[in-house]
């Protein structure tokens, strides 16, 4: 297993296509870790010749050391010091939900280390979504069973009870508290800090999808991307998500603009919904 120190934290990381080329770095959300980039893409991305970076965030996954300091600042901190560790001057940041947000403020930071920006589902932080609820444990149980329903996959038992235990360390560990410090994070941004180019991906039922397009409306350049289905949408559909990054890389890579993104998908997959693209 492999781990890059960063402060007081040991972060797990994995890198498929090692001579690959340009990096690409995928950030997960709370409560999961890296695998759940081998359902979104990274396998595709790493096969079309990218080197692609997966990692566990602090108190996430294999990931060891403290568990606190899980603010937005804390977590780009970390990220900037995997890519040092990695000696990664500069990369593709790839983000899912909480990862998304992380890419962003990762992207403000230290903007010159961003070739450009995809995020995936990511969300702004919104308070009444912070709240923690006075029953953790059916709160959590609730989670599993929608997600469970979302995604059309039974959640194995195992996997539960690991996904139970994590919430309750990193909200034992402050992370309700450290989340409100970033309260309405998106609203409250300056989207002209990043003037990279950016992908947004959202899910049209997605709780989420008026953060996709405040981003859009206010980062200089970007597409927003709709997909059938809510915030698991990018698991269900990590094909179709990948083939995006892929066009949305190369445009960049080459320095044209980025594309349209309305092709039809290859007849080899099964067809997909139609995509509401958004300027």
């Amino acid at each position: 297993m492999s781990y890059v120190d960063v402060g007081k934290v040991k972060l797990f990381y994995q890198v498929l296509n090692p001579v690959g080329s340009p990096t690409v770095i995928m950030v997960h959300g709370l409560y999961t870790h890296h695998a759940i980039f081998f359902w979104c893409g990274a396998k595709d991305l790493a096969e079309q010749g990218y080197r692609v970076v997966v990692y566990d965030l602090r108190g996430h996954g294999f990931s060891k050391g403290r568990r606190d300091g899980l603010t937005l600042t804390d977590m780009a901190s970390d990220l900037l010091g995997l890519m040092d560790a990695l000696s990664i001057g500069q990369a593709f940041l790839v983000g899912y939900s909480f990862g998304g947000t992380v890419v962003v403020k990762t992207a403000t930071v230290a903007p010159e280390r961003v070739t450009g920006l995809a995020l995936l589902e990511a969300a702004g932080m919104d308070a009444s979504q912070i709240k923690q609820t006075e029953d953790v444990d059916q709160a959590i149980t609730d989670t599993l069973a929608g997600y469970s329903e979302s995604i059309g996959l039974r959640i194995p038992t195992r996997s539960a009870n690991q996904f139970r235990d994590q919430v309750h360390r990193l909200l034992d560990a402050g992370l309700t508290q450290d989340m409100m410090a970033d309260v309405d994070y998106f609203q409250r941004l300056d989207w002209d800090l990043i003037p990279q180019p950016a992908l947004l991906v959202y899910g049209r039922q997605s709780p989420y999808i008026e953060d996709g397009r405040l981003a859009a409306s206010r980062l200089p350049s970007s597409r927003l991307i709709l997909l059938d289905g809510d915030h698991n949408m990018v698991v269900r559909q990590g094909a179709v998500v990948a083939r995006r990054l892929v066009d949305f890389f190369r445009a960049v890579s080459a320095g044209a603009p980025l594309p349209d993104f309305t092709d039809p998908a290859p007849e080899a997959e099964p067809p997909g919904p139609a995509e509401e693209v958004t300027r």
